[in-house]
């Protein structure tokens, strides 16, 4: 004895059921985007930074502070001291750790043919370099190249030199694939 009728199942399975999910990946791009920028990012650029201090032999106390509204922030005090070569390349490794991930992840999103899939990625992406792009700025790297014995101008100067044309890049394939999700037909049934 069957519970429903078979016009039923017909029913759900005809192809004018449809559902438009352009809303709910648009929801999820900026989720992703957000966390992102202030977890994922974050949390790979300070393992970057304990991964370089235990390849030095390195002892070292980590605060770290886990806030929704700030996102994931450490603060990592070496005890064992370091020449300044090894202070500087400890400075910049994680902004190289969160480079790598940055890099495999562009990647891969150029391998991703779906555009809701692209998207999503791409909003990683983007949280992930907003994330560098602020840290450059705001710590690691500015200190690194005040150890070099540049003055705080010119070591900003040459860090917008280099994140501009970068951060036009990374906005303009955003955008790019954004316009192709929004163009592409998303509805499932």
């Amino acid at each position: 004895m069957d519970i429903y009728p078979k016009e039923y199942f017909e029913y759900l399975n005809r192809s004018e059921r449809k559902v438009d999910v352009k809303p709910f990946i648009l929801i999820s791009s900026i989720l992703v985007f957000s966390f992102s920028f202030l977890f994922i990012s974050p949390l790979i650029h300070e393992f970057s930074h304990v991964t370089f201090l235990k390849m030095n032999n390195c002892f070292y106390n980590i605060y770290s502070n886990l806030n929704p509204m700030t996102g994931f922030y450490a603060v990592i005090i070496p005890f064992t001291p370091m020449s300044p070569l090894r202070t500087f390349f400890a400075l910049l490794s994680g902004i190289f750790g969160s480079y790598l991930i940055l890099a495999f992840t562009y990647n891969l999103c150029k391998k991703v043919k779906d555009p809701k899939i692209k998207l999503l990625i791409s909003s990683l992406i983007l949280g992930f370099f907003i994330d560098i792009l602020i840290n450059s700025f705001n710590g690691d790297m500015v200190i690194a190249l005040n150890m070099l014995g540049l003055p705080k101008f010119i070591s900003l100067t040459s860090l917008f030199l280099f994140f501009a044309p970068l951060t036009f890049f990374m906005f303009k394939k955003f955008i790019e694939n954004l316009n192709d999700f929004l163009n592409s037909s998303t509805v499932n049934s």
